[in-house]
């Protein structure tokens, strides 16, 4: 899903797979790790050995990097399910499950598990998510727009990546949403990282908000890499209408990589119930060609006292391709 790139490698590595070279450590205390140094192949794999001590009965995760460099974008870390002698059992027990560690800025990282062979598309972290998730942890923009002391809606969750990096960046309380089957994959994520106030809950955009959520509509929503699919435009744009235009939560955070030719035609409905803005990405994290749009309710002068830009409909372009 893009994640891992050939172009990414350091400029040198493009004629010599050696440079590009992956190291392994140990997430957790008491642990050393001795490791041969791997050279990543052209195809991204690499083998790579190591010894590990224990001074601890606790769990930890092994974890393989890459080494600093000149890299365009820094491969992420992947790490093993948590190990040791009094190791929890891993969360859950999907097949070929992958844990990749993120930075969230300030020298703090999360630890999330994918599940693509039993969950497909819903069980893998995707680019945006990784912008949104920089955007939001950067702090900059209007105020209402920010997620410290929020509550925090996720939708499409996925993994959850997104909601989990609010939680750690100050938001009061978060809810990650997604289909049914998704859930179970929610909720060892947030049991993986220790983190209060994240519930997760099962929303499908073709049915009626559950009740929780309609009885206490979020501050801010959060989505990312959720219009990839001509068959679900409908059904998102009626959760968004419900959310915002009956339920008055004042802006929608929308993060989109372009993937399909249909895409513009979910944007040009998008305009017609929502006032949209084109927003830049602040900080770090995914690829640059990831949009960002601000997304409020239209038809109201105000709200929860913040004058929506002008008190008119911004000029905005739809996109229709690429950057």
């Amino acid at each position: 899903f893009g994640l891992w790139r050939r172009a990414d490698w350091p400029a040198a590595a493009a004629e010599n797979v050696e440079l590009a070279w992956l190291d392994a450590s140990a997430r957790g205390a008491g642990v050393r790790v001795e490791a041969e140094l791997a050279a990543l192949g052209p195809d991204g794999r690499a083998k790579i050995r190591a010894v590990v001590a224990s001074d601890s009965t606790g769990s930890f995760m092994l974890r393989v990097a890459a080494r600093a460099g000149d890299w365009r974008r820094t491969p992420l870390a992947v790490l093993t399910p948590p190990i040791g002698v009094a190791a929890d059992p891993p969360p859950f027990s999907y097949e070929y499950t992958c844990y990749r560690e993120l930075s969230v800025g300030g020298g703090a990282t999360l630890v999330v598990a994918e599940a693509p062979a039993a969950l497909g598309i819903g069980g893998k972290l995707w680019d945006a998510a990784l912008s949104l998730l920089a955007h939001v942890g950067a702090a900059g923009g209007r105020a209402d727009e920010r997620v410290k002391g929020k509550a925090v809606l996720e939708l499409g969750s996925g993994i959850g990546a997104v909601g989990l990096g609010a939680r750690v960046h100050g938001a009061s309380n978060v809810t990650v949403t997604d289909v049914e089957e998704v859930v179970p994959l929610l909720e060892a994520n947030v049991k993986l990282n220790g983190l209060d106030c994240v519930e997760a809950l099962a929303l499908d955009w073709s049915r009626p908000l559950p009740a929780a959520i309609a009885a206490n509509p979020p501050d801010l929503i959060l989505a990312s890499d959720v219009v990839y699919d001509p068959d679900i435009h409908a059904p998102l744009l009626d959760t968004l209408d419900a959310l915002l235009n009956r339920h008055l939560v004042p802006v929608c955070l929308l993060a989109h990589r372009h993937r399909n030719p249909h895409d513009a035609e979910f944007f040009d409905a998008l305009e017609k119930r929502f006032y949209v803005e084109a927003r830049t990405v602040d900080g770090a994290g995914g690829p640059a060609d990831v949009k960002l749009f601000a997304l409020r309710p239209k038809g109201l002068p105000t709200h929860r006292g913040t004058r929506l830009p002008n008190g008119a409909a911004p000029d905005f372009a739809v996109p229709r391709g690429p950057a």
